[in-house]
Order: structure tokens, then C-alpha cells, then sequence
């Protein structure tokens, strides 16, 4: 298939591949990958009837290659004929391989077909193998744990603080477990674990038969938002109250396809209202200031996002329910859809997010209804500016790069809630306009949203897209 002299191909996962006719050299740092992955890449690469290997012998890697579980990266360069080298990833790179899993090849001048050849059968081989289980166990991913100070400011919480840890696979079953202790000077005073087995960016976009998903959340908000129930209630009518919830749950999840995800669990939920203002009327909605129940839920998702953290390309399709059943007996039912695609220019990106939620059956506690407005639904209105029964919104961005890892944001929030699903229609939902900045790290995004509404004005510094 080549002619010439003198090649040397090379594929680092403990082993090295070498001596064949043609100047070429590769390397890999894809340490899930298996020896027969990489024996059947490199014949097909040098000869396609019956290429031979010639050599082997143990290698280290080299010393520029990260095995970081969180900074992997996937990076493709060509060197012309004057030894100029040029970084073509993002020509070559597709959505249907997330930049995660730790390739770095380089390929000096070669015929262009021999690149194409040579880059689909680099991903066709790396996608075979991500769906396998025996690499985990010959190349284990290190353990790591990391520490990140918390400070947000959000005009309904106020300025946040607090720490984050992060554990990964130190039961060597590329396990995590992330804790969050937050605290705010309006009052809000949130406390979650969560223990996730695999580690979710780990198995985003690959197959697996079983997940686990333990989580414990308690959140308090010492001057919750009161403004009464449904679109009509009047923004001068705000009152304030102690909420207090505590969340256990615990979801199984499966990946039928890479982007084709299932999940059931169990969740046990108790609310606690209470401080409440002289004559308030919250009260008087509710013939108990506490509930608690225990649900069954279950989703599933159709996810082609090329990222987790920060996507520029692919869908997301969500669709869920709920039911608690015993004297506070609900049931729910949610869908929710994402879209990402870029507009002119390829790192000009246009997400769009639609959700709706609908809670059904019996005499439910005013604790349960559904609440837009705030930092993740309706930027711009205050927390729970809106509740009752069923809830939508839509939020449209457009993000688009300015300097380096600087990127800003402008868009629109529209939401409204009904109290019967014949009452659901396109009539005077509120909307927002929103405009801020992204600062793209490895790992998050550091977020800066202000939204303007008729009402009110939000200002919102944190951490990862609001979806």
C-alpha cells in the first residue's frame, strides 16, 4: 500500500510497533485501548492483506502526554515539505467522538487520501474499543481528588461561598463522589453529595450496561420568594419564608446505544416551610406547613452532545415521569429538548433549551408545585416568581467567541405556568432579555449572566452553562 523507505510507526499502550516501508510516525496515549485494537490499526495501516509486526518492546510514554482523566485530549497536526506543522483537529474532529479519550497523533507529509484512511480508521478503531470493558482493567485510570473554592454572586442568593471536592476512582471503578458546601448572604445554605459509579463525564457518550447514582441534598433558603400562584400574581405582593428540604435518592441508569439512555430510581423528599410573615398567605394555601413523600421515577434521554461541559454540537431529548403514591399521592410528567448548532461561524454557537412540566392527581401540597424564574430557568425574574401546576420555558442563547478563552452570550428567557392542561397556550409568557460572558476552562465554564426583566434585574455569577 505505501511504497518508499524507512517508516516507523509507533503506538504507545505499553507496546511499540516498528520498522515498515515509508517515512510516518504515530503515537497514542489511549490507554483504554487493547492490544488487538492496536495490532489491527497498525496492519491495516501498513499493509491491508497482511501486514507484519516486526518488532515490540515495552515503552514509557512520552513525556508531553497527559493520562489526566479530566484533561485528555484528541489533537491531529500535518507537517508540509518545509517542516511547518499545522494543528487540523477541528477539521477532523466529529460529533460522534468526544475529544476525551486521549489520542494525540502526528503525521508527517503523507498524500492526503493516506490521511483520510489513515483518521478513519484511527476513530472507527477508538470507537470499537471505547465500547469494551477488558481495557479498564489493563490501563486503570489514576485516582485523583480535587479542591475548588466556591465564590458566585446571583441577585436572589447573594454573594455565595464555599468549597467543592472531588474524588475519582479510588476504588479503581472509575467511580466519583463530588461534594458541595454552600453557604450565601441572603441565606441559602446548600449541602450535596453525590456518588456516581461510573463518574458521568466518564460515560458520557459510551455504551455501558449499569450505572449508579447516589445523591443526598439538603438546601435551605432562609428568605425564600413568596408572590402567590399562578401568572397573575403581583410582583408587589412578595412575602418571605424559611424553606427547608432534604433530598435521598438513589437511579440506575443504562446506555442502550451511545446516545440512547435509560434511568429508574427511588427518591424520598421532605419540605419544610415555616417563618412565615405576619397575615402571609401561604399559609392559609396548605393545611400543613411540612411534607414529605416517597416517588418512583424514571427518564429516558437521547443525548448526541460532542461535549458535557461546554457542547457546540448535537441534541438532547429528555422525557420523565413521576409518581408518589400514599395520602399526598402525585403524579408527574416532564419533556425537555436541547439543540446546539453554530450560526456562520463555527465557534458562533446557538443553543436552545424547551421544557415543560405537568403535576396531576389529587389535592397536591403547595410544596410540590412547579416554580420558574431565577439563575436556571427565567433569568431576570426573581426566584419562584411564577408557580402552580404546570410549568414551561425556552431559552435561547447565542454564544460566540471574543478573546481566547473569553466568549460572551446574548439571548432571550420566556416562561409561564398554567393551573390545567386546557389552559395551556402561547398567550403571554413572560420574557427576559439576557446578555453576559463565558470563560471556557478544561473542565467548566465560568459563567456571567445579567437578565433584564419587566420586574426586575438579575445579575448571576457562576459556574457551568445553564444547559
Amino acid at each position: 500500500m505505501f511504497t518508499g523507505n524507512k517508516i516507523r510507526t509507533s503506538a504507545w499502550n505499553g507496546k511499540e510497533v516498528g520498522l515498515c516501508p515509508q517515512e510516518f510516525s504515530v503515537s497514542f496515549n489511549l490507554h483504554y485501548l487493547s492490544e488487538t485494537a492496536v495490532d489491527i490499526l497498525i496492519r491495516w495501516i501498513v499493509d491491508p492483506d497482511a501486514g507484519e509486526v516486526l518488532h515490540r518492546a515495552a515503552e514509557s510514554p512520552p513525556p508531553d502526554v497527559s493520562l489526566s482523566h479530566h484533561n485528555p485530549l484528541w489533537r491531529v497536526y500535518e507537517e508540509d515539505h518545509d517542516g511547518e506543522v499545522t494543528d487540523l483537529t477541528k477539521s477532523v474532529v466529529t460529533p460522534f467522538f468526544e475529544p476525551r479519550n486521549g489520542v494525540h497523533v502526528f503525521i508527517p507529509h503523507l498524500p492526503m487520501r493516506f490521511h483520510f484512511v489513515f483518521l478513519l480508521c484511527c476513530l472507527s478503531t477508538a470507537a470499537v474499543a471505547q465500547e469494551t470493558d477488558s481495557s479498564a482493567a489493563e490501563y486503570p485510570v489514576p485516582s485523583s481528588v480535587e479542591f475548588f473554592p466556591i465564590l458566585s454572586y446571583d441577585t436572589d442568593v447573594g454573594l455565595g461561598y464555599g468549597v467543592k471536592l472531588f474524588g475519582f476512582n479510588h476504588l479503581a471503578s472509575n467511580e466519583s463522589i463530588d461534594i458541595v458546601l454552600f453557604n450565601s448572604t441572603k441565606g441559602e445554605r446548600w449541602y450535596r453529595i453525590v456518588c456516581a459509579l461510573p463518574d458521568f463525564a466518564r460515560r458520557q457518550g459510551t455504551v455501558y450496561p449499569l450505572a449508579l447514582d447516589i445523591t443526598v441534598d439538603y438546601d435551605k433558603w432562609i428568605r425564600n420568594n413568596f408572590f402567590g400562584l399562578g401568572n397573575s400574581s403581583a410582583f408587589a405582593d412578595r412575602e418571605y419564608y424559611t424553606k427547608e428540604s432534604v433530598e435521598l435518592s438513589t437511579a440506575f441508569s443504562s446506555a442502550f446505544l451511545r446516545t440512547l439512555i435509560g434511568q429508574a430510581g427511588l427518591r424520598f423528599k421532605a419540605i419544610n416551610n415555616f417563618n412565615f410573615e405576619p397575615d402571609s398567605r401561604f399559609p392559609t394555601l396548605t393545611s400543613s406547613s411540612r411534607t414529605q413523600y416517597l416517588s418512583v421515577y424514571a427518564n429516558i434521554r437521547f443525548d448526541t452532545r460532542n461535549s458535557f461541559v461546554n457542547p457546540t454540537k448535537g441534541i438532547v431529548l429528555q422525557a420523565e415521569t413521576e409518581l408518589a403514591p400514599g395520602s399526598r399521592a402525585f403524579a408527574s410528567l416532564g419533556k425537555s429538548a436541547q439543540w446546539y448548532f453554530p450560526l456562520l461561524h463555527p465557534n458562533a454557537i446557538v443553543a436552545l433549551r424547551e421544557r415543560m412540566q405537568a403535576i396531576m392527581r389529587g389535592d397536591i401540597p403547595i410544596h410540590v408545585l412547579l416554580p420558574i424564574g431565577g439563575n436556571n430557568t427565567l433569568r431576570g425574574s426573581p426566584q419562584d416568581r411564577y408557580l402552580d401546576r404546570i410549568s414551561a420555558v425556552v431559552n435561547m442563547e447565542v454564544r460566540f467567541p471574543v478573546y481566547w478563552r473569553l466568549g460572551g452570550v446574548v439571548g432571550v428567557d420566556a416562561g409561564k405556568v398554567w393551573h390545567r392542561i386546557s389552559e395551556v397556550d402561547a398567550k403571554g409568557w413572560a420574557s427576559n432579555l439576557v446578555a453576559g460572558f463565558r470563560f471556557r476552562m478544561e473542565t467548566f465554564v465560568v459563567r456571567l449572566d445579567v437578565g433584564l426583566g419587566a420586574e426586575h434585574t438579575g445579575v448571576y455569577f457562576n459556574f457551568g452553562q445553564m444547559f
